[in-house]
């Protein structure tokens, strides 16, 4: 049994170590990427999956990293 939740906790252990981003960090990636190709925040909000707010944020977000913003 002891062998049992060591094995357990160790493939755990390895399963965090591979989930290097978090999955909400990659809708946010892909939120500001569709932002800098120039979608408007009702479009990146329903592909990524956050809210509309949210979306506004970015988008925002992605004027200021413009060059000449």
């Amino acid at each position: 049994m002891r062998a049992e939740v060591l094995a357990a906790r160790e493939d755990v252990r390895r399963q965090v170590a591979q989930a290097s981003v978090p999955p909400a960090s990659l809708a946010y990636n892909d939120a500001m990427q569709m932002a800098l190709q120039g979608h408007d925040a009702t479009a990146i909000a329903h592909r990524c999956g956050i809210a509309r707010a949210e979306a506004d944020l970015v988008l925002a977000l992605a004027r200021n990293r413009r060059p000449g913003a």
